[in-house]
């Protein structure tokens, strides 16, 4: 009978945290389609990154919620800039506006080898980033996790997305679905923000070319016309005074 009663509490408590499973899931997919959705009326890259952090952190578990932020790389490739974040203050965010690529930490790694990275707590980030653990020895938390991911559009890196919990913790499959989901949403909302920025910047500059056009075509007519005036009024004259053919030659 205790036999019995063990193997009946473990079928219990597996189906409870399948059924745990089941509804995590299940709240992360409807955010992803409402984040799908709100992504598809974002027209700025800034209204974008505010998105993705504002409806994804609280549905990532645990208590408190996580500091997040997305970066984009510059035009040199060089360095990831911050374009926005959550949970950060005006220090954060001051020291980790610009981060050279070349930098040994988890999400530039990420963004460069193109892999998403998941440390669950300080252990781990010691055993795979250990020059970087040993700055941040004694200025971070005894105990953190992160998540960094690279964003890809077109088969190429072109920023990343974190977050970090003040506490240590385990990603879970479907939270790293999540998260990798969610990333590819953030990426391609980014992708068609630049290209819309890039049409704006086209049709301005057409815009601009028309206009100068016009302008040059103005300026010209009114400068061939001071010319032509007094020119057009001595053939006038000439044609008036019937000019014998010496005197209109010379």
């Amino acid at each position: 009978r205790a036999a019995l009663a063990i193997e009946n509490g473990r079928v219990l408590e597996a189906e409870r945290l399948a059924r745990q499973a089941a509804e995590r899931t299940a709240a992360q997919t409807r955010r992803l389609q409402a984040i799908g959705s709100q992504l598809s009326s974002r027209r700025s890259l800034q209204d974008v990154a505010d998105t993705i952090l504002r409806e994804s952190a609280d549905v990532l578990t645990g208590a408190p919620g996580p500091s997040g932020a997305i970066w984009l790389l510059d035009k040199d490739g060089r360095n990831l800039v911050m374009l926005a974040s959550i949970g950060y203050d005006d220090a954060q965010r001051a020291r980790f506006a610009v981060l050279p690529l070349d930098v040994g930490i988890p999400l530039c790694n990420a963004v460069r080898t193109e892999t998403a990275h998941y440390l669950g707590n300080f252990a781990e980030y010691a055993e795979r980033f250990p020059e970087s653990a040993k700055r941040i020895a004694g200025t971070a938390p005894t105990e953190f996790a992160t998540a960094c991911l690279p964003l890809i559009s077109e088969g190429h890196a072109i920023g990343g997305l974190a977050f970090a919990f003040p506490y240590a913790r385990t990603f879970v499959a479907d939270e790293r679905t999540f998260l990798e989901v969610l990333a590819n949403q953030c990426a391609q909302a980014i992708d068609r923000s630049l290209l819309l920025d890039q049409e704006r910047a086209s049709s301005a500059a057409a815009r601009a070319a028309d206009r100068r056009k016009d302008e040059f075509l103005a300026m010209l007519g009114h400068e061939l016309r001071n010319p032509l005036a007094p020119i057009l009024t001595a053939l006038e004259l000439m044609r008036l005074r019937k000019e014998t053919g010496n005197e209109r030659e010379r």
